[in-house]
């Protein structure tokens, strides 16, 4: 893989831990908090891999347009943050329960879809329901969009993801590598399992 090592490494140097820190550190502009604090004697071999996405708008939100404004939550209560807001041709897609509005970044290579359910649907179902209902049209939202000049308004937000895909790899039907007896093989005088795959 694309700058890869590997590095026989004393878990119980103290250095150690401070070096792989260091490293998370420069290699995600020090976007993040240290990755450990400190690393059990038990383990045999840390894996890590870190990518970065330094998602800038292909049109940005002008900062003299931001204003602060209430914004009505999920439960029904109005909390002030700062609303950014702008015009620009979009991808748009709508039915009569949700409209979806694409944000492209950068060179369009990547873009986000905004979804926001209407006045109208919510009143006739929950926000779950919608939510389930919306996941159901992502392949016909992408097949039928349309471009379109759109107003947006909408939050200033920051987004930060992390999940552990142990389960997801089960789920898919991969399993072996978190089979004891089949890891057996790498060191048999050790017990080894698959604790962790951090996003």
């Amino acid at each position: 893989m694309f700058g890869t090592w590997i590095n026989r490494i004393d878990y119980l140097n103290r250095q150690t831990l401070n070096m792989l820190n260091h490293s998370y550190n420069v290699l995600t502009n020090g976007l993040f908090p240290p990755l450990f604090d400190q690393i059990p004697e038990d383990k045999m071999a840390i894996y890590l891999n870190m990518a970065k996405f330094d998602g800038k708008w292909k049109k940005k939100f002008n900062n003299s347009e931001t204003n602060i404004e209430d914004f009505i939550c999920a439960d029904g209560s109005k909390k002030q943050v700062l609303m950014m807001q702008k015009t620009e041709k979009l991808y748009y897609w709508d039915d009569e329960t949700v409209e979806m509005a694409e944000f492209p970044y950068g060179n369009e290579a990547f873009s986000m879809s905004v979804l926001l359910p209407k006045e109208e649907a919510l009143k006739q179902m929950s926000l779950e329901e919608i939510m389930v209902m919306m996941t159901s049209c992502i392949y016909q939202m992408e097949e039928e969009k349309r471009e379109a000049l759109i107003q947006t308004r909408f939050p200033r937000f920051k987004l930060k993801y992390e999940t552990n895909w142990v389960d997801v790899l089960k789920a898919l039907g991969i399993t072996e590598i978190f089979d004891r007896e089949k890891l057996r093989r790498i060191q048999e005088s050790e017990e080894i399992n698959l604790e962790k795959l951090i996003e």
